[in-house]
């Protein structure tokens, strides 16, 4: 039987809100008898127990990637980026001011994310 074993290295995962997004998107994966968890060392995130198939590690590993390639500057310890921040209103590029306004405050990654 082959290895497998989920590991993946990145430098984001120091970042405290992508470990929680991580660890919410490995609970959503797992089921009443199989459930996922990771442990991170040394740059290196490595989930168990081992998966029983191919594809779902592999959709298991889009999905952390997907979370991992967030580069959002304003994510926060919980995870919560400029959708959660900043949704009082949207101006639409016009200037408003508001300190809610998803237009006047997002970061450019999670305003091109946005078009």
């Amino acid at each position: 039987m082959s290895n497998l074993q989920l590991t993946i290295s990145s430098p984001e995962l120091n970042r405290k809100g992508k470990l929680v997004l991580i660890n919410q998107y490995l609970k959503r994966c797992s089921g009443k008898v199989t459930i996922y968890s990771c442990a991170v060392a040394d740059g290196t995130l490595m989930v168990s127990p081992e998966f029983k198939t191919q594809d779902a590690l592999s959709r298991v590993e889009a999905g952390i990637s997907e979370i991992l390639e967030n580069m959002c500057e304003e994510m926060d310890g919980n995870g919560d980026c400029c959708h959660e921040h900043y949704n009082c209103c949207d101006c639409g590029g016009n200037g408003c001011g508001c300190p809610g306004c998803f237009s006047c405050k997002a970061c450019p990654f999670c305003k091109e994310e946005d078009e």
